[in-house]
């Protein structure tokens, strides 16, 4: 009846652990939707943070930046849920989704470590994933680390560069022995190692 009060019901959603939102087409739903609230012009700065980049202050310094350049298509994808309250009290975008991260990764856990079966490896393998069903999705995605600041707006170059490239990464000047390549030699020989790629 047009007459009466319209009523707006807000819930939580809850989902069981069997659910099919655990699928793997499904896996990154609530992650996309978080995504597409902040995107802007097709693009969204990401960085994924925990409660250890908190307390060292670098996650607040790194949104202070993007504030300040009036930067607001960003989201800090929290990988535990303390961080994300913290965030979220705080006003700042962020994300926490139990399903996407497979264990919980706590400040302790993420200590540095080569070998594939740690949290931290398997963090930064998730942090890929992450990147990919954004660009699955059609946005752009300017991906990065937390101490990482802007001191001016980047994505205006960005936008002419992305005309142009596929992929624009930086790097710190160093020759890692075991990444991905960093010059065009590198890229050359990569590239021949690897066919597929």
């Amino acid at each position: 009846n047009a007459n009466q009060p319209s009523r707006v019901f807000k819930t939580k959603m809850i989902v069981p652990a069997h659910s099919t939102l655990n699928s793997a087409d499904q896996k990154y739903d609530l992650f996309l939707q978080s995504v597409k609230k902040v995107e802007f012009e097709n693009s969204v700065w990401l960085a994924v943070t925990n409660r250890g980049d908190i307390e060292s202050g670098m996650t607040e310094n790194c949104w202070h930046h993007l504030h300040a350049l009036n930067i607001t298509n960003y989201l800090f994808m929290a990988v535990d849920e303390w961080s994300f309250n913290f965030l979220t009290c705080k006003g700042i975008n962020s994300h926490w989704d139990p399903f996407v991260w497979k264990e919980i990764f706590s400040a302790g856990a993420l200590r540095f470590s080569d070998d594939p079966k740690t949290p931290y490896q398997k963090l930064m393998s998730a942090r890929l994933d992450l990147v990919d069903a954004v660009l699955k999705s059609g946005i752009d995605i300017f991906f990065s680390d937390t101490d990482v600041v802007w001191m001016k707006n980047a994505f205006e170059e960005i936008n002419v560069r992305s005309k142009q490239y596929d992929i624009v990464f930086l790097h710190d000047g160093k020759v890692p022995s075991k990444a991905f390549p960093t010059s065009h030699v590198m890229l050359s020989k990569y590239k021949s190692a690897n066919p597929s790629w």
